[in-house]
């Protein structure tokens, strides 16, 4: 002990940092732990407020959807050209795609394109051009332009254009509804656009009875004189002879009408009962009543024609053979049309309202997905039907009675949805005696035939068919009042929208 502490004496230095060095080791364990924590805290802190900074910097990138009912294709990332670019080309593109749909769609609404024409359908054209709607102001608008001068009509403000434009349409007003009654009712030479449906799938009536009459009479006066040479009368089995050939007679005579027609029809199966208030009526007569003379009354005469144009349509396309023309009547799925009936449009004629009636108004249904035309059971079964809670489309309700092959009926069916957007809403079928109807002079040939009732709604495109309506058919319908001008009160004449 003595040696050590005289070796601590004499190495005074030496002992006080080696005590340093045990006091300071542990202390600097202590002190860097707590110091390492708190840089590794401050620099997580930092590195997390850059990772929010980078997170809050992301793009959500999408490719919208067509179906309302499929969301959208999402991608979230940072910001980055070339993603910016392939997604501003996908979403073009499917703009593109979308609108290319919905332009073929809206085109074979109207009749016009190849895929109406591969049904046999013709463009839906007014009988008289520029009678209805902007479609009627459009050219107007051309010529008051070039007749008061380029320089005025950009002086006038687009609300003085559209009333220059409109008083113009309103002097040339009547006279177009005159030609639009001349039209309908196949006055001043001409032709009956009714009529003309009916040549256009080569339909016809039976074989004319009085004509037929007096070929059988004159048959059988000049078979009697041939027998008999007029010095006396027919024994009784010369009687049954005569007769079993006046039966063949007739009867070749229908086979006879039966080729030369695709489907018996005539103009007795257009809708002309007054007394139904809830159908319309073709119209016939030397005149239209005093009140049917307004573009409203007569735009609806139009349409009903276009509904009828499709119906018959549906029959071409169901009695069209293999080499793409029209069947006879014995090869016809649809061998005779007895007759169509048209409803009113829903909402356009004046109804009791809820207090007349004692009833509260009915809700406007509510569409099942958002983006979707609300839709209402009660109406049909697909629940179309019109209010001013659909604006994309119009409804038309048809019914068609016809005599068809019961086993080809499915053919019929089908063609009715392929020749335009309708729809088979209701079928009723009744027996047919061929016997019955070979007297009245029907020849179907050998199938088996019956009576089908179709109920048939049909869809009518506002895209194409609004810029037709008159302004008081908008009204009675609830369109949406446009707060800018009309596109033909620009500074210059803007193309017609297809």
């Amino acid at each position: 002990m003595k040696n050590l502490m005289t070796w601590v004496k004499a190495n005074v230095v030496v002992v006080v940092f080696l005590a340093v060095i045990l006091v300071v080791l542990p202390a600097s364990y202590v002190v860097s732990a707590a110091w390492g924590a708190s840089i590794r805290k401050e620099q997580a802190d930092k590195a997390g407020k850059e990772f929010q900074r980078v997170s809050g910097a992301k793009l959500d990138y999408a490719l919208p959807s067509a179906d309302p009912a499929i969301p959208a294709v999402v991608h979230k990332a940072e910001p980055n050209s070339r993603l910016t670019e392939w997604f501003k080309a996908k979403r073009d593109e499917l703009e593109s795609q979308a609108g290319a749909i919905v332009k073929r769609a809206v085109e074979f609404n109207r009749g016009i394109g190849p895929d109406a024409q591969s049904v046999f359908r013709r463009e839906h054209r007014v009988l008289v051009e520029g009678l209805f709607g902007d479609a009627a102001l459009e050219g107007i608008a051309a010529e008051v332009r070039q007749k008061i001068g380029a320089d005025a009509w950009t002086a006038m403000t687009p609300e003085d254009r559209v009333k220059a434009v409109k008083d113009r349409a309103r002097e040339l007003e009547q006279a177009k509804l005159y030609e639009m009654e001349d039209k309908l009712l196949a006055k001043a030479g001409n032709p009956d656009p009714y009529q003309r449906l009916l040549d256009g799938i080569r339909a016809g009536d039976r074989a004319d009875a009085i004509r037929l009459a007096q070929t059988l009479m004159d048959m059988k006066t000049r078979e009697t004189e041939k027998v008999t040479a007029g010095k006396r009368d027919l024994t009784k089995e010369e009687s049954a002879t005569l007769a079993k050939a006046l039966v063949e007679r007739r009867l070749g005579e229908y086979q006879g009408r039966a080729r030369e027609l695709s489907v018996y029809a005539s103009l007795s199966a257009f809708p002309r009962d007054a007394r139904d208030p809830d159908s319309v009526t073709v119209p016939r007569g030397t005149s239209l009543q005093p009140n049917e003379l307004n573009p409203a009354y007569l735009f609806i005469y139009q349409w009903d024609y276009w509904v009828f144009s499709d119906l018959l349509s549906a029959v071409r396309l169901a009695n069209t053979g293999a080499d793409g023309r029209p069947t006879n009547v014995d090869r016809s799925v649809v061998k005779r049309i007895v007759s169509m009936k048209l409803t009113l449009p829903e909402g356009v004629f004046s109804q009791p309202s809820s207090s007349e009636s004692g009833l509260a108004p009915p809700p406007d249904p509510t569409a099942t997905v958002a983006g979707y035309v609300p839709t209402d059971p009660q109406l049909s079964i697909t629940g179309r039907g019109m209010g001013s809670w659909n604006k994309m489309y119009d409804i038309r309700r048809a019914t068609m009675s016809v005599i068809v092959s019961s086993e080809r009926l499915g053919e019929f069916l089908d063609a009715v949805e392929r020749s335009n957007f309708m729809t088979v809403t209701d079928l009723d079928l009744d027996e047919v005696d061929p016997w019955s109807e070979l007297r009245d002079g029907y020849y179907y040939g050998s199938e088996h035939v019956v009576k089908a009732t179709v109920g048939i709604e049909t869809v009518w495109l506002r895209d194409w068919t609004a810029r037709l309506y008159p302004d008081s058919l908008k009204s009675l319908l609830k369109f949406p009042e446009s707060t800018t001008p009309p596109y033909w009160a620009a500074n210059a004449p803007a193309s017609s929208p297809q």
